[in-house]
């Protein structure tokens, strides 16, 4: 019956064009079933078998149980997704919940995620089953609206606790040519309803990361890493599509350089408020549907890359260059952890790393090797989850450094002297730990390393519970679940004592189902506030932490190896009194006469992120080249672009470079012209 409405237009594509027998399959199917019962019929009656009836009729409700035995599971979820969405009372809102966790099937739940995001609307048996009519498998399907969209994604992180585009999209088998939906062959089934907007979202067909290159130099002595991650996308479609991903960046890490690759020419970014750059991007990607690239900063070290548009069976190439200081001895390599594209077969990250100390990468197990007065390692990896670190790195004690290439030339010389102190220990270590069902394979882990180190711990559920760690290890964690009430929880309690930390251990939480309000409101009234740090347990986009973290009041922990004991190594730090470096800056015209090793200019743009961390003066980040909670970058196509909406084109010479082996000092030519000079008039 799904295919009913087809016939007509299947009649005449076979009389005309000689194809379209494939839709009239099942009724030609039916119609031969029913004259093979008008025969079968008549030949029992000449037979005398009087039992035709019955058996047909058994046989028919066997197949028919069989067939609604199969669609059960989809009927259920639908029936209950439909209960969720519109029932008024929330009693019965929350049990329909509780019942589609119990059971339910995940397939029509992601088929829900990705229905009406073309002109037709059914998608499978079910569908239309609970639509009860014919036609809403048909050209007059009704259009679903972005707000039932997002409300049914939701639903499937609250019943799954996982983001639906974690999933590839349904039906779509792209490595088999042989595979294609019946949508596929009606219309162009992906209309991408979050183009150019504030989401990665949901998954796009054929759109891929084709190269990933990551080059990266790590100063010791100015404890500051620099890389840049270049990619290119590959788009496999008739349509060009929008490239969206948030990245995880090194702590306190922020973008200090874009480009986009124009007919094979590297273009620079320009830098603005978020305002500026936010209204070229989506004048230039949405409205003129040109080349632009837009990169945001959504939080905590975390930003969101659009880029627009990925040709029709092209390419496009970008490259991000990203700026941190150490975190301890080490800094974390960036990596993407939500994103709408998948990757090519032969995929993988190509690092090339270097230092001018050996070290170590942690994670992919691998150390650095003698590079001329460099120490480097190049290789190979599937994932970008790695972290460098240089072992027995000392304190820093001397002053270091630079000309400051955005400074007026009185102050062109930027010195860092690095202060030592310790954070006054914790006294009351409140853990929140996230119910959600992501989390429940860490849950012993957590557990063991939480057991004689937290003085509370809230499990976060749909409703805020209070445990041990032994009951920790043995809890439910089941759905995705907003945290905010818990969190609130340990809020109000560390507010009760001075001294105190709330530490949130986390899953990803991909949707807007809490309200951060009253928690900010904490922080801004009264004198107690209480350290707040979040640790990313499994990772993933999350709202919650995005919107906490712009606030300004909530700190990303640094990266910790949970399987190893890190968490509990770091708490029992936090307890002690946690080692912290602060900087004490001082500027004047020239050089002369300075102490300490003079670094790159990094360094004078880590004193502006802290300068634009505490001001948020969105200038001071434009004229340093830095994107923040109060700037952003964008790549435009033409000059008249950037006049438009008042922004300016970087200039390519200003831009950070990776660094490569240093050339050796004014004193050393001369000392290595004056040692040859000598050789010869000796000879």
């Amino acid at each position: 019956l799904l295919f009913l409405p087809l016939a007509p237009l299947s009649v005449m594509a076979l009389l005309a064009f000689g194809m379209g027998l494939l839709s009239l399959c099942p009724i030609i199917t039916w119609l031969l079933s029913w004259r093979l019962t008008v025969t079968e019929h008549r030949l029992a009656k000449e037979l005398g078998c009087r039992k035709f009836h019955r058996t047909w009729l058994i046989t028919a409700v066997l197949a028919f149980a069989a067939l609604l035995s199969y669609e059960a599971p989809a009927l259920r979820t639908r029936y209950l997704v439909r209960k969720h969405l519109t029932e008024k009372n929330e009693e019965a809102v929350h049990q329909a919940l509780v019942d589609l966790r119990s059971w339910h099937s995940q397939d029509t739940l992601l088929r829900m995620c990705y229905e009406n995001t073309m002109a037709l609307e059914g998608s499978d048996i079910s569908s239309w089953i609970m639509r009860q009519k014919l036609w809403s498998f048909s050209w007059g399907s009704r259009w679903a609206t972005a707000d039932e969209i997002s409300k049914k994604r939701d639903l499937y992180f609250r019943v799954t606790g996982e983001p639906f585009n974690a999933k590839p999209r349904p039906g779509s088998q792209e490595n088999n040519p042989f595979s294609i939906s019946r949508r596929s062959l009606m219309i162009d089934e992906e209309m991408d309803l979050d183009h150019g907007g504030d989401q990665v979202a949901s998954k796009t067909r054929f759109l891929d990361c084709k190269e990933s290159r990551f080059d990266a130099h790590l100063d010791s002595q100015a404890r500051i890493g620099y890389g840049e991650w270049t990619l290119v996308f590959q788009n496999r479609s008739e349509t060009a599509r929008e490239a969206r991903c948030q990245i995880r960046m090194p702590r306190h890490g922020h973008v200090s350089r874009l480009t986009l690759w124009i007919n094979g020419e590297p273009n620079e970014a320009a830098f603005g408020s978020v305002v500026q750059v936010k209204a070229a991007y989506k004048e230039v990607a949405v409205v003129q549907r040109r080349d632009p690239v837009l990169v945001n900063m959504v939080g905590p070290d975390t930003i969101m890359v659009q880029c627009f548009p990925v040709p029709a069976n092209g390419e496009m190439n970008i490259r991000i260059g990203i700026t941190a200081p150490f975190d301890g001895n080490g800094w974390s390599l960036p990596h993407i952890i939500e994103k709408n594209f998948g990757e090519v077969a032969s995929f993988e990250h190509a690092l090339w790393l270097q230092a001018d100390k050996p070290f170590l990468l942690s994670g992919a197990e691998q150390q650095s090797h003698p590079d001329e007065r460099m120490h480097s390692l190049h290789f190979g990896s599937k994932k970008m989850n790695s972290r460098v670190e240089i072992p027995h790195l000392t304190a820093l004690t001397a002053s270091v450094w630079c000309e400051d290439p955005f400074a007026p030339a009185a102050e062109k010389i930027l010195i860092g002297k690095p202060i030592e102190s310790t954070l006054s220990a914790v006294k009351s270590l409140i853990v929140v730990v996230d119910g959600s069902q992501a989390l429940k394979k860490h849950r012993a882990m957590l557990a063991s390393q939480l057991r004689g180190r937290a003085t509370s711990i809230f499990l976060a559920k749909d409703e805020s519970v209070s445990v041990t760690a032994d009951e920790l290890a043995t809890a439910e964690f089941e759905g995705g679940c907003d945290n905010e009430h818990a969190l609130y929880q340990a809020l109000l309690k560390a507010k009760e004592s001075p001294g105190s930390a709330v530490v949130w251990l986390h899953g990803p939480q991909p949707v807007t189902i809490s309200r951060s309000e009253r928690i900010q409101q904490m922080f801004e009234r009264g004198g107690n506030r209480p350290r707040f740090y979040a640790v990313p347990v499994v990772e993933g986009s999350n709202r919650l932490f995005e919107s906490l973290g712009r606030s300004g009041f909530m700190t990303a922990a640094p990266e910790l190896s949970l399987d190893a004991d890190g968490l509990a190594r770091w708490l029992d730090r936090l307890q002690a009194g946690e080692p912290a470096t602060s900087w004490e800056w001082s500027r004047r015209a020239d050089a002369t006469g300075l102490d300490g090793a003079k670094v790159s200019d990094q360094l004078a743009r880590l004193w502006a992120l802290e300068k634009v961390a505490e001001t948020k003066d969105s200038a001071l980040a434009v004229r340093y080249q830095l994107v923040s909670y109060v700037s952003g970058a964008v790549v435009l196509e033409t000059k008249e672009q950037y006049e438009r909406h008042g922004l300016k084109q970087v200039d390519a010479t200003s831009t950070p470079t990776i660094t490569n082996v240093p050339e050796p000092s004014t004193a050393l030519l001369v000392l290595m012209g004056s040692l040859m000079a000598c050789l010869h008039r000796r000879r």
